[in-house]
């Protein structure tokens, strides 16, 4: 099913940003933008962690924010 990725699969989708996109493009989807996505992935070691990995898949760039924004999401189906 539909789930969210975790920041490390986010991560690595910027080894193949073109070729995904390229992909998606001649498949006539939405391609993955440049801008910053959620992951799953919790910053912090307790269960209540405030902040998520938010990751930019044109580049692999990774920070940490808080949950309570607001941000891009996008979904993965599991294979």
């Amino acid at each position: 099913g539909w789930y969210l990725p975790a920041a490390g699969e986010l991560k690595a989708m910027s080894y193949s940003y073109g070729a995904i996109n390229l992909g998606l493009q001649k498949l006539s989807k939405t391609q993955i933008s440049s801008n910053y996505y959620w992951s799953s992935s919790e910053y912090g070691n307790n269960a209540g962690a405030s902040f998520a990995w938010d990751v930019r898949p044109s580049d692999g760039n990774m920070y940490y924010g808080h949950k309570t924004g607001s941000g891009r999401v996008r979904c993965v189906l599991a294979l």
